[in-house]
């Protein structure tokens, strides 16, 4: 039998909030799309993607990186993944 899990307290909030993404265009379009998402309280991972690229694996590779190495230093009591596609599912199993 598993013993039960002692309750977990965590913040009413967020204590931090990382955005990942990709966008086609200069230093500069990655530079506004940082600060709007800095503005609406997200520390953003922003990637170039060329316009032929339907995806940068940029992105899943950095998310992956961060979410793992801070999930081993204990950075974390709980932490939120939300994607629009299931190719997360192997690394949060």
């Amino acid at each position: 039998m598993i013993p039960p899990m002692a309750p977990i307290s965590i913040e009413p909030t967020a204590i931090r909030a990382y955005y990942y993404t990709s966008v086609v265009g200069d230093e500069q379009r990655i530079k506004l799309v940082e600060q709007s998402l800095w503005e609406n309280g997200f520390l953003a991972k922003v990637f170039k993607k060329q316009k032929q690229q339907t995806k940068s694996k940029g992105v899943d590779i950095a998310l992956t990186t961060d979410f793992l190495s801070n999930a081993f230093l204990n950075n974390y009591d709980v932490a939120v993944l939300i994607a629009g596609d299931a190719d997360y599912i192997p690394m949060v199993n």
